[in-house]
Protein backbone atom coordinates (compact mmCIF):
# COMPACT_ATOMS: atom_id res chain seq x y z
CA UNK A 1 0.00 0.00 0.00
CA UNK A 2 1.41 3.49 -0.83
CA UNK A 3 0.28 6.31 0.86
CA UNK A 4 1.22 10.08 0.53
CA UNK A 5 0.67 12.67 3.35
CA UNK A 6 0.24 16.44 2.40
CA UNK A 7 3.15 18.23 4.09
CA UNK A 8 3.42 22.04 4.23
CA UNK A 9 6.44 23.68 5.22
CA UNK A 10 5.46 24.17 9.17
CA UNK A 11 4.47 20.73 9.10
CA UNK A 12 7.80 20.12 7.51
CA UNK A 13 9.93 22.05 10.47
CA UNK A 14 9.08 19.92 13.02
CA UNK A 15 11.32 16.84 11.28
CA UNK A 16 14.05 18.82 12.67
CA UNK A 17 12.72 19.07 16.42
CA UNK A 18 13.32 15.07 17.52
CA UNK A 19 10.90 15.82 20.60
CA UNK A 20 7.71 16.99 18.17
CA UNK A 21 8.29 14.90 15.23
CA UNK A 22 6.00 12.50 14.52
CA UNK A 23 7.02 11.61 10.73
CA UNK A 24 9.39 9.22 11.87
CA UNK A 25 6.78 6.73 13.85
CA UNK A 26 4.20 7.13 11.74
CA UNK A 27 6.86 5.47 8.93
CA UNK A 28 7.85 2.80 11.18
CA UNK A 29 3.82 1.91 11.95
CA UNK A 30 2.88 2.05 8.26
CA UNK A 31 6.32 -0.72 7.37
CA UNK A 32 5.15 -2.36 10.13
CA UNK A 33 1.37 -2.90 8.23
CA UNK A 34 2.72 -3.10 4.91
CA UNK A 35 2.25 0.58 3.99
CA UNK A 36 4.73 3.20 2.79
CA UNK A 37 4.54 6.80 3.31
CA UNK A 38 5.71 9.85 1.06
CA UNK A 39 5.85 13.19 2.26
CA UNK A 40 3.94 15.47 -0.66
CA UNK A 41 5.27 19.14 -1.25
CA UNK A 42 1.88 20.45 -0.36
CA UNK A 43 -0.95 20.07 -2.93
CA UNK A 44 0.51 18.37 -5.20
CA UNK A 45 -1.25 17.41 -8.63
CA UNK A 46 1.15 14.62 -10.16
CA UNK A 47 1.28 11.36 -12.11
CA UNK A 48 3.19 10.59 -8.65
CA UNK A 49 0.28 11.25 -6.98
CA UNK A 50 -2.07 9.29 -8.60
CA UNK A 51 0.30 5.80 -8.17
CA UNK A 52 -0.90 6.21 -4.44
CA UNK A 53 -3.77 4.02 -2.67
CA UNK A 54 -4.60 7.31 -0.54
CA UNK A 55 -3.62 10.79 0.24
CA UNK A 56 -3.71 11.62 3.96
CA UNK A 57 -4.18 15.75 4.80
CA UNK A 58 -2.43 15.60 8.04
CA UNK A 59 0.32 18.12 7.48
CA UNK A 60 -1.47 20.57 5.35
CA UNK A 61 -0.94 22.87 7.99
CA UNK A 62 -1.67 26.12 6.61
CA UNK A 63 -4.30 25.20 4.26
CA UNK A 64 -7.03 27.72 5.83
CA UNK A 65 -4.50 30.88 4.52
CA UNK A 66 -6.08 29.70 0.97
CA UNK A 67 -9.03 27.41 1.53
CA UNK A 68 -10.30 27.47 -2.15
CA UNK A 69 -7.42 25.65 -3.16
CA UNK A 70 -7.23 23.60 -0.39
CA UNK A 71 -10.93 22.24 -1.47
CA UNK A 72 -9.76 21.88 -5.05
CA UNK A 73 -7.51 19.88 -4.33
CA UNK A 74 -9.68 17.89 -2.30
CA UNK A 75 -11.49 17.61 -5.65
CA UNK A 76 -8.98 16.62 -7.84
CA UNK A 77 -8.09 13.55 -5.69
CA UNK A 78 -11.60 12.53 -5.93
CA UNK A 79 -11.94 12.80 -9.38
CA UNK A 80 -8.92 11.10 -9.93
CA UNK A 81 -9.78 7.97 -8.11
CA UNK A 82 -7.43 8.69 -4.99
CA UNK A 83 -8.78 7.99 -2.00
CA UNK A 84 -8.77 10.77 0.90
CA UNK A 85 -8.17 10.64 4.28
CA UNK A 86 -10.37 11.38 6.34
CA UNK A 87 -13.27 11.19 4.06
CA UNK A 88 -13.67 14.15 1.92
CA UNK A 89 -17.21 15.19 2.67
CA UNK A 90 -15.94 15.55 6.17
CA UNK A 91 -12.75 16.83 5.28
CA UNK A 92 -15.08 19.90 3.77
CA UNK A 93 -17.46 19.88 6.43
CA UNK A 94 -14.67 20.27 8.92
CA UNK A 95 -13.08 23.08 7.44
CA UNK A 96 -15.12 25.76 8.73
CA UNK A 97 -16.25 26.16 12.49
CA UNK A 98 -19.65 26.28 11.82
CA UNK A 99 -19.75 22.85 12.15
CA UNK A 100 -20.11 23.77 15.62
CA UNK A 101 -23.44 24.71 15.39
CA UNK A 102 -24.14 21.23 13.74
CA UNK A 103 -23.27 19.41 16.27
CA UNK A 104 -25.06 21.61 18.54
CA UNK A 105 -28.04 21.05 17.54
CA UNK A 106 -27.32 17.39 18.02
CA UNK A 107 -27.42 17.70 21.46
CA UNK A 108 -23.06 18.08 21.74
CA UNK A 109 -22.00 20.73 24.27
CA UNK A 110 -20.04 22.84 23.07
CA UNK A 111 -18.32 25.47 24.44
CA UNK A 112 -21.11 28.75 24.24
CA UNK A 113 -20.46 31.04 20.86
CA UNK A 114 -22.07 33.29 18.63
CA UNK A 115 -21.56 32.83 15.24
CA UNK A 116 -21.86 35.40 12.27
CA UNK A 117 -22.00 34.46 8.73
CA UNK A 118 -19.36 35.91 6.37
CA UNK A 119 -19.99 39.13 5.44
CA UNK A 120 -22.99 39.54 8.10
CA UNK A 121 -23.28 43.59 8.74
CA UNK A 122 -22.19 43.51 12.72
CA UNK A 123 -22.46 45.77 15.00
CA UNK A 124 -19.99 44.43 17.69
CA UNK A 125 -20.77 46.62 20.41
CA UNK A 126 -24.53 45.99 20.34
CA UNK A 127 -23.41 42.25 20.31
CA UNK A 128 -21.31 41.96 23.19
CA UNK A 129 -23.34 44.17 25.31
CA UNK A 130 -26.21 41.87 24.45
CA UNK A 131 -24.64 38.76 25.34
CA UNK A 132 -23.36 40.35 28.59
CA UNK A 133 -19.36 39.75 27.74
CA UNK A 134 -16.86 41.78 29.41
CA UNK A 135 -14.06 39.43 28.52
CA UNK A 136 -14.24 37.23 25.27
CA UNK A 137 -12.50 36.28 22.29
CA UNK A 138 -13.17 36.97 18.70
CA UNK A 139 -11.82 34.11 16.02
CA UNK A 140 -12.42 33.51 12.55
CA UNK A 141 -14.30 30.63 11.43
CA UNK A 142 -11.77 29.30 9.03
CA UNK A 143 -8.43 29.21 10.60
CA UNK A 144 -5.85 27.88 12.78
CA UNK A 145 -3.45 27.95 15.59
CA UNK A 146 -4.84 30.94 16.76
CA UNK A 147 -4.66 33.00 14.10
CA UNK A 148 -6.48 36.36 13.74
CA UNK A 149 -7.50 35.24 17.32
CA UNK A 150 -8.17 38.22 19.80
CA UNK A 151 -9.10 38.38 23.84
CA UNK A 152 -10.92 41.44 24.15
CA UNK A 153 -12.23 43.33 27.34
CA UNK A 154 -15.10 45.56 27.55
CA UNK A 155 -16.73 47.83 24.74
CA UNK A 156 -14.73 47.11 21.64
CA UNK A 157 -12.55 49.86 20.43
CA UNK A 158 -12.15 50.55 17.05
CA UNK A 159 -9.00 48.23 16.67
CA UNK A 160 -11.13 45.33 17.57
CA UNK A 161 -14.71 46.28 15.42
CA UNK A 162 -11.94 46.63 12.47
CA UNK A 163 -10.69 43.37 13.19
CA UNK A 164 -14.15 41.96 13.06
CA UNK A 165 -14.90 43.72 10.12
CA UNK A 166 -11.94 42.24 8.29
CA UNK A 167 -12.58 38.27 9.74
CA UNK A 168 -16.37 38.84 8.20
CA UNK A 169 -14.63 39.77 4.38
CA UNK A 170 -13.47 36.02 4.37
CA UNK A 171 -15.17 33.74 6.69
CA UNK A 172 -17.70 33.40 9.57
CA UNK A 173 -16.73 35.34 13.13
CA UNK A 174 -17.12 33.23 16.22
CA UNK A 175 -17.52 35.66 19.69
CA UNK A 176 -17.07 33.34 22.92
CA UNK A 177 -16.75 34.47 26.36
CA UNK A 178 -13.30 34.13 27.54
CA UNK A 179 -12.80 30.39 29.24
CA UNK A 180 -11.05 30.74 32.43
CA UNK A 181 -10.92 27.29 32.63
CA UNK A 182 -8.70 27.01 29.46
CA UNK A 183 -6.16 28.60 31.17
CA UNK A 184 -6.29 27.36 34.82
CA UNK A 185 -6.78 23.59 33.80
CA UNK A 186 -5.81 23.30 30.37
CA UNK A 187 -7.44 22.03 27.16
CA UNK A 188 -7.77 18.40 27.05
CA UNK A 189 -7.34 16.69 23.77
CA UNK A 190 -8.75 12.79 23.04
CA UNK A 191 -7.43 11.13 20.10
CA UNK A 192 -9.49 8.27 18.36
CA UNK A 193 -8.09 6.30 15.70
CA UNK A 194 -10.75 4.24 13.89
CA UNK A 195 -13.06 5.11 16.53
CA UNK A 196 -11.16 3.78 19.12
CA UNK A 197 -9.91 6.00 22.00
CA UNK A 198 -5.81 5.77 22.03
CA UNK A 199 -4.93 8.47 24.35
CA UNK A 200 -5.32 12.42 26.07
CA UNK A 201 -3.30 15.02 26.16
CA UNK A 202 -3.80 18.40 28.93
CA UNK A 203 -2.14 21.55 27.02
CA UNK A 204 -1.88 24.56 29.48
CA UNK A 205 -0.77 27.56 28.20
CA UNK A 206 1.96 29.30 29.32
CA UNK A 207 1.84 32.10 32.00
CA UNK A 208 -0.14 35.11 30.35
CA UNK A 209 -1.60 34.08 27.84
CA UNK A 210 -4.69 32.00 26.53
CA UNK A 211 -3.28 29.91 23.46
CA UNK A 212 -3.23 25.96 24.18
CA UNK A 213 -0.88 25.39 20.88
CA UNK A 214 2.40 24.23 21.83
CA UNK A 215 3.94 26.78 19.13
CA UNK A 216 3.16 29.55 21.88
CA UNK A 217 5.04 27.37 24.59
CA UNK A 218 2.15 25.48 25.99
CA UNK A 219 2.81 22.83 28.44
CA UNK A 220 1.95 19.00 27.47
CA UNK A 221 1.14 16.35 29.77
CA UNK A 222 -0.21 13.03 28.90
CA UNK A 223 -3.78 12.99 30.84
CA UNK A 224 -5.88 9.97 32.27
CA UNK A 225 -9.69 10.63 31.32
CA UNK A 226 -12.13 9.48 33.77
CA UNK A 227 -14.50 6.80 32.01
CA UNK A 228 -17.52 9.69 32.46
CA UNK A 229 -15.16 12.37 30.61
CA UNK A 230 -13.65 9.89 27.92
CA UNK A 231 -17.90 9.31 27.65
CA UNK A 232 -18.57 12.51 26.82
CA UNK A 233 -15.38 12.74 24.84
CA UNK A 234 -16.87 10.19 22.85
CA UNK A 235 -20.02 11.24 22.47
CA UNK A 236 -18.92 15.05 21.01
CA UNK A 237 -17.44 12.52 18.16
CA UNK A 238 -20.56 9.87 17.46
CA UNK A 239 -22.60 12.57 16.67
CA UNK A 240 -20.02 13.07 13.15
CA UNK A 241 -21.51 10.43 10.56
CA UNK A 242 -19.46 7.23 10.26
CA UNK A 243 -17.49 8.69 13.35
CA UNK A 244 -16.60 4.57 13.98
CA UNK A 245 -14.87 4.37 10.44
CA UNK A 246 -12.56 7.45 10.55
CA UNK A 247 -9.23 6.89 10.86
CA UNK A 248 -7.97 9.76 13.32
CA UNK A 249 -10.03 12.33 15.09
CA UNK A 250 -9.24 14.56 17.69
CA UNK A 251 -11.70 16.12 20.67
CA UNK A 252 -10.58 18.95 21.88
CA UNK A 253 -12.49 20.87 24.80
CA UNK A 254 -12.32 21.47 28.47
CA UNK A 255 -14.35 21.06 31.77
CA UNK A 256 -16.31 22.63 33.43
CA UNK A 257 -18.71 22.20 36.59
CA UNK A 258 -17.80 18.34 35.16
CA UNK A 259 -18.66 18.86 31.79
CA UNK A 260 -16.56 18.25 28.88
CA UNK A 261 -17.43 21.45 26.26
CA UNK A 262 -16.18 20.77 22.98
CA UNK A 263 -13.88 23.67 21.49
CA UNK A 264 -13.26 21.89 18.19
CA UNK A 265 -13.23 18.54 16.41
CA UNK A 266 -9.81 18.15 14.54
CA UNK A 267 -10.65 16.18 11.72
CA UNK A 268 -8.53 17.79 8.84
CA UNK A 269 -5.04 18.01 9.98
CA UNK A 270 -4.46 16.93 14.10
CA UNK A 271 -1.58 17.19 15.47
CA UNK A 272 -1.38 13.71 17.54
CA UNK A 273 0.52 14.48 20.48
CA UNK A 274 1.87 10.58 20.11
CA UNK A 275 5.12 11.64 22.21
CA UNK A 276 3.32 12.80 24.89
CA UNK A 277 1.84 9.08 25.46
CA UNK A 278 3.46 6.51 27.58
CA UNK A 279 4.36 4.90 24.59
CA UNK A 280 4.54 6.82 21.39
CA UNK A 281 5.36 3.54 19.13
CA UNK A 282 2.11 1.41 20.23
CA UNK A 283 0.27 4.82 19.98
CA UNK A 284 1.49 5.01 16.43
CA UNK A 285 0.63 1.45 15.37
CA UNK A 286 -2.42 2.05 16.27
CA UNK A 287 -3.02 4.88 14.13
CA UNK A 288 -1.29 3.24 11.11
CA UNK A 289 -3.77 0.12 11.68
CA UNK A 290 -6.33 2.46 11.31
CA UNK A 291 -5.62 4.05 8.24
CA UNK A 292 -4.71 0.99 6.09
CA UNK A 293 -8.22 -0.83 7.31
CA UNK A 294 -9.79 2.11 5.98
CA UNK A 295 -7.77 2.41 2.80
CA UNK A 296 -8.39 -1.32 2.32
CA UNK A 297 -12.17 -0.93 2.60
CA UNK A 298 -11.84 1.65 -0.08
CA UNK A 299 -10.73 -1.08 -2.50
Amino acid sequence: MKLGLVAFPLYRSLLLDAALSETPLLDAALANEGATLQLLDGFAQTDEVLQLDAVLMLGCWGYHNDPQQYLRYIDWLEASGVAVINPAELLRWNMDKRYLLDLQRQGVSVAPLRHHPQRARLDLGHEVRQAGYVRYVLKPTVSANAQKTRVCHGPPDAETCALADEILQHSGLIIQPYFDALVTSGELSFLFFGGRFSHAVCKVPKPGDFRSQPSFGAHLAPFEPSPELLRQAAQALAAVPSAQALPYARVDGFVQDGQLLLVELELIEPFLFLRSTPDPARAAQRFAQSVVAAVSAKK
